[in-house]
Formats: C-alpha cells, structure tokens, sequence
C-alpha cells in the first residue's frame, strides 16, 4: 500500500491520504516496510491489528 494507492482508490488529494495512512498506522493496522523516510520509496504492509 502506498500513498497513491489510497488517492487512486478513494480519488482523494494527497493530504487526505497522508492522513488516512497516519491513522491506519495509529491504530496499527498498517505499518512502514523498509527504510525509505519519504516520498515514493514509503511502502505500508499489514500491521499487528490487522484483520486475518
């Protein structure tokens, strides 16, 4: 998953995604594969709370 996924799949703006990703990764549905630290190399797996 990946920021332009979401704005593909939801036809949101950047930010909106941003956002949504900042909350899934809150709630640790998501987390951060690999050590990219911004832009397009950011890559987001299932994190510990995400549904089996």
């Amino acid at each position: 998953m990946t920021n332009r996924t979401l704005q593909r799949l939801f036809d949101i703006q950047v930010y909106a995604a941003r956002d949504m990703l900042d909350d899934l990764r809150a709630r640790r549905i998501l987390e951060k594969i690999g050590d990219a630290r911004g832009g397009t190399g950011v890559r987001y797996g299932p994190g510990p709370a995400f549904p089996r």
